[in-house]
């Protein structure tokens, strides 16, 4: 059988774990949103969520190039406080945590990489969010041939998995010229993929459960990146 790669075993500079794992101080801040009490707790996220969540995306970043499972750039941390210029929700903060790992390379489009929320819902996937216009061409092209039954193929293996696909944006029609009964007429319809991984086991916060859990997610998803960037990406 082959092995999964795991992590190191965790050492003191390394990811042990959030000390918030039920997620207070998101739950608080949500109740108050208001400056005066985040500015008196800063201190507490940056102790509870900010430094475990550098440790976490370096071994994690790391783990991912030792085991090539794909070619990623500098880790992000999402900024807590919210851009409410254009928005309904005048919410000042967020809600929960989120970061990124971008794609080494970039893509035309946006959102290219790995994705992770942690707090009240943790949730993590990898993918191409949303395509540029030359992707979004690649990726028709390609979908319209055998390599799209390929890529069928691995969608239903990663679902089978307890992995979900998911767009930020779909058209309506598939491509003129392919008719709505074509067998990936789903897929061609979405103006980007990602494939969302399955739940992190109970209590994974607490603990290098979440790191492996994601290092493990990333090693089933490597067959459908490999094919995101053979055959839009680099087409």
């Amino acid at each position: 059988m082959k092995k999964k790669p795991v992590s190191a075993p965790a050492a003191a500079s390394t990811f042990a774990g959030f000390p918030d794992p039920e997620g207070r101080f998101w739950k608080e801040l949500k109740k108050e949103m208001n400056k005066p009490w985040y500015e008196k707790n800063k201190a507490r996220y940056q102790a509870e969520w900010v430094t475990p969540m550098d440790q976490l995306l370096a071994e994690f970043s790391d783990a991912v190039a030792k085991n090539r499972l794909a070619a990623l750039g500098d880790p992000k941390i999402m900024r807590i406080h919210r851009d409410v210029r254009f928005s309904k929700d005048k919410a000042p903060y967020r809600d929960h945590m989120g970061a990124m790992v971008p794609f080494a390379d970039g893509t035309e489009g946006s959102c290219g990489g790995v994705h992770l929320q942690v707090g009240p819902i943790t949730r993590a996937g990898t993918g191409v969010y949303e395509f540029g216009s030359k992707e979004t061409e690649a990726w028709r092209a390609s979908l319209a041939t055998s390599r799209g039954a390929k890529f069928a193929d691995l969608v239903a293996e990663l679902e089978g998995a307890g992995f979900t696909l998911e767009a930020h944006n779909e058209y309506k029609k598939v491509p003129a010229g392919l008719g709505e009964d074509h067998p990936r007429a789903r897929f061609l319809k979405m103006r980007g993929v990602g494939a969302n991984f399955p739940d992190p086991p109970k209590g994974a916060l607490k603990s290098r459960a979440l790191l492996d859990w994601m290092i493990e997610s990333m090693t089933q998803a490597r067959p459908f990146l490999t094919w995101l960037d053979r055959n839009v990406l680099r087409a």
